[in-house]
């Protein structure tokens, strides 16, 4: 298979359709590859643009529409590849999208060529079989709360409170330079107080308990 720099030279000289035939012999020849299953290339151009809004290059509710219209017409019996390449994403789509895949086939096996972080990870972890080469990369499992317009650590909402309580038990002066960062944070505190973390929720489910039982770990041939 060609590097990455030879498909770019590649492909820069070509029309538009060029590109989309080449991808789908590809696909095609990674189906004959992996038992004639069906295959689905879900990728992000998150480090192709890095200054896109994140929900523009994250797994989001979204994208299930896209799946549900790449299903159609797929013989489900065949079992699916999936090629995942993402940053990662909204936790709640993910458990969305692995449920949403698992009513369809009953085998499903990913494959990361270079990155599948977060919620990407989770939606490795579910699968039947993770492949990845030396240059795979998972990541941990952070989940994001939107916050002023942007997206924050879950985890470091609660931290941030942890010192900030910390703080003002210790001396009360410092309680009005928190009192900004409270106020824009509360609500996200009730939120994880009421509602755990999917992250963790899908952990600790035994409806989901296949997001940990069924990881299967898979050799590196040298």
């Amino acid at each position: 298979m060609p590097s990455w720099n030879e498909l770019l030279t590649e492909f820069e000289k070509q029309p538009g359709e060029f590109l989309r035939n080449n991808l789908q012999k590809y696909l095609n020849d990674i189906s004959s590859l992996r038992e004639d299953r069906n295959v689905i290339f879900y990728a992000s151009a998150f480090l192709q643009k890095p200054e896109a809004p994140q929900t523009f290059v994250q797994i989001t509710y979204e994208d299930l529409n896209g799946f549900m219209a790449t299903l159609y017409g797929m013989n489900w019996e065949k079992g699916l590849t999936l090629l995942l390449h993402t940053s990662g994403g909204l936790t709640n789509a993910a458990e969305t999208i692995v449920e949403y895949l698992y009513q369809k086939f009953q085998y499903i096996e990913v494959i990361i060529p270079t990155f599948a972080m977060s919620a990407g990870t989770m939606i490795s972890l579910a699968a039947n079989k993770i492949i990845m080469g030396r240059q795979s990369q998972l990541g941990p499992i952070d989940p994001q709360m939107p916050l002023s317009g942007r997206f924050v650590s879950a985890q470091s909402v609660v931290d941030q409170f942890k010192e900030a309580k910390k703080e003002i038990l210790n001396d009360a002066k410092v309680a009005p330079v928190w009192y900004p960062k409270a106020v824009l944070s509360a609500y996200h505190l009730v939120t994880l107080a009421f509602e755990k973390s999917p992250a963790t929720k899908l952990i600790e489910s035994n409806h989901d308990r296949r997001w940990i039982k069924n990881w299967v770990p898979v050799q590196i041939k040298r």
